[in-house]
């Protein structure tokens, strides 16, 4: 789980946080990426150039029980990202999903 993460990006987040119309990617990493390696691979992957561009990364979990009801959280440091792979890990989903 560490090392895959689903990237997303354009689209839309419909009213039960589901992901329609959104390019996919899956980023495969050789050991737990961080903050700065997840910027670095959307920029690659959806071909940020500009640096000043603003990247706005929300990662999302399942915070249901027997349903699906999931969750936007906004990651915008190190800290965020730590504390999104901890809910992620409690949650129901198998990998991260982040959305640029």
């Amino acid at each position: 789980m560490d090392r895959l993460v689903r990237l997303f990006s354009g689209g839309i987040v419909n009213d039960n946080g589901e992901f329609e119309m959104m390019r996919q990617e899956l980023a495969r990493f050789d050991s737990p990426p961080s903050f700065d390696d997840i910027i670095g691979r959307v920029g690659t992957s959806f071909k940020v150039e500009n640096e000043h561009c603003e990247l706005r990364l929300r990662g999302r979990f399942d915070a249901g029980d027997k349903r699906a009801q999931y969750m936007l959280m906004a990651i915008s440091c190190e800290d965020d990202w730590i504390f999104y792979k901890e809910c992620v890990k409690g949650s129901q989903l198998v990998m991260p999903r982040e959305m640029a």
